[in-house]
């Protein structure tokens, strides 16, 4: 399941680094925050090393570097959906909003699960 998760990950920041990279005005379009292609083109580089990150943890062997990776993810989706969040309940919001909400809330609860089930066994 944490490979998987991984996998699925490269994708998703894969997908935001394309959006934000070369769909920047229809991305800020979507967007209540506003046109700043200076700071889409940061958080897309940011994308492309969690990318880069996850998938090296993907063909990785081992665990410890997976689940420190995941836990990252988690962390960073956790602050990504939350900032989201906020400008829904600011009353300013737009379906991407909306839709980012509930995308990383989602690779929140699948990240947990993924590191909950690659926990390693206690030794009696």
């Amino acid at each position: 399941m944490l490979g998987f998760y991984l996998r699925v990950m490269v994708w998703v920041f894969v997908l935001s680094f394309l959006a934000q990279v070369l769909l920047t005005r229809t991305t800020a379009t979507a967007s209540v925050w506003g046109f700043a292609p200076g700071w889409q083109r940061e958080i897309g580089f940011f994308d492309v090393a969690f990318a880069v990150t996850a998938f090296g943890a993907f063909k990785s062997a081992k665990l410890d570097f997976q689940r420190g990776v995941a836990v990252a993810i988690v962390v960073l989706t956790t602050l990504v959906g939350s900032n989201h969040l906020a400008t829904i309940l600011s009353g300013r919001t737009s379906s991407l909003h909306e839709l980012f909400v509930g995308v990383n809330y989602a690779a929140v609860a699948f990240g947990c699960a993924a590191l909950f089930f690659s926990r390693s066994p206690k030794p009696h």
